[in-house]
């Protein structure tokens, strides 16, 4: 990556999707979906939003795709993992005759126009550790996660990694602060529960 930094979009959403272990998408199932928002405001600096579900597989491919779609905002930039890598694509669909279908981020394009996807090259590794140090899932540490609580762990580390890797310093530093705020709100939501 080259050193330049880039404002932090007005309208911003992380998709995260987590599947069965399969090499084919076609033969995997979606297990889990997040969508983490955040939406730049002149008067009170951010909103932040996130979303997360576990499926089975009574839920559709098609049905997931569309609540996704239908949940994103508008004009946003939409950031997601990157797909594997072509000769890592290649090899496991070297196993199957057919066609490879698209991925989830290349379906939700089709049915967006106004949004703009961009992908991070950030390993699975890169998220612990980003997890690690925003103690993102720490009270979860011991017990197993489900995987609508994976996702969304996903999603925040992956705006983080988004954070501190494109973004200007200046904003880095509110936009966290912000996102912190929030997420010692949405705790102490979930323990008045």
């Amino acid at each position: 990556m080259s050193g330049e930094t880039m404002r932090h979009p007005a309208s911003l959403a992380v998709v995260a999707i987590n599947r069965t272990s399969s090499a084919n998408i076609g033969g995997s199932h979606i297990q889990g979906a997040a969508i983490f928002s955040v939406v730049k405001c002149r008067d009170w600096g951010a909103r932040f939003s996130l979303e997360a579900r576990s499926f089975d597989e009574t839920h559709s491919r098609a049905h997931i795709i569309d609540g996704i779609v239908l949940r994103l905002p508008r004009k946003a930039m939409v950031l997601s993992l990157a797909p594997p890598r072509p000769e890592k694509a290649a090899s496991d669909a070297a196993g199957s005759s057919s066609k490879r279908p698209p991925d989830d981020m290349a379906l939700i394009e089709r049915l967006r126009s106004d949004i703009k996807t961009v992908y991070l090259p950030c390993s699975r590794r890169e998220l612990v550790h980003v997890c690690a140090a925003y103690d993102i899932g720490a009270s979860s540490k011991r017990t197993r996660v489900p995987p609508g609580s994976r996702t969304a762990f996903d999603a925040q580390a992956l705006w983080l990694y988004f954070l501190w890797t494109r973004c200007r310093p200046k904003e880095r530093h509110w936009l966290a602060s912000g996102w912190e705020a929030w997420r010692a709100l949405e705790r102490a939501r979930e323990m008045a529960r």
